[in-house]
């Protein structure tokens, strides 16, 4: 079990032991320790099955800070999902959620999946100004070596969200509906270890 955090407005996440955290694919609700154990204080995943584990629901007006690295030689994909909806309400395997792209070499693009409306951000040419868009490219690639630890965090207040990598502020959109909802990690097909994952609201 990760213990909680010092401070009265700051959680370490996961708050309660492994199993009795959800784990879904789409609607269908997983065994969480088909994918995910803690190891030393890290939370692991195997990357298989596919689904994602819900760390915190109901969430506003936060930053979210976590460390992770890549337990493979070629990196790998996997994803913070924020402001997510019920497990109905999804496509596929995700819920419908603003995702933070953890993808090796990808660490910061964000993509608004399933019934989500899009965003506003500014970003390549294909980006107008002010016009919704359901994906936003990284400014830049901050993500460190495979096998090294990375840092992310996450800052959302009100319709606004800002993501920096290792330091670096990589991206910022407006205009995110919802602006609540589910904390929750994915597992996509890679081998990923998590640590030091702090909820401050």
């Amino acid at each position: 079990m990760f213990s909680c955090a010092a401070s009265a407005d700051t959680q370490t996440l996961p708050q309660g032991p492994l199993v009795e955290l959800s784990f879904y694919d789409g609607e269908k609700q997983l065994d969480s320790g088909h994918a995910w154990t803690i190891e030393a204080g890290e939370l692991v995943c195997s990357g298989k099955p596919r689904g994602y584990l819900i760390l915190a629901e109901n969430v506003s007006d936060y930053t979210l800070t976590l460390e992770w690295k890549w337990d493979s030689e070629t990196g790998g994909n996997s994803g913070v999902l924020l402001h997510a909806l019920p497990a109905t309400s999804g496509f596929r395997t995700w819920p419908s959620s603003i995702e933070v792209q953890l993808q090796h070499g990808m660490a910061g693009d964000i993509y608004a999946i399933g019934q989500l409306p899009g965003f506003v951000g500014e970003g390549s040419m294909f980006v107008a100004p002010g016009v919704p868009v359901t994906r936003l490219d990284r400014k830049e690639t901050a993500d460190k070596p495979v096998g090294e630890w990375n840092t992310l965090e996450v800052i959302a207040q009100g319709a606004e969200m800002t993501v920096i990598v290792n330091g670096q502020t990589v991206n910022q959109i407006s205009k995110v509906e919802p602006s609540k909802g589910a904390i929750a990690l994915q597992s996509e097909g890679a081998p990923v270890r998590f640590r030091n994952i702090q909820l401050k609201q």
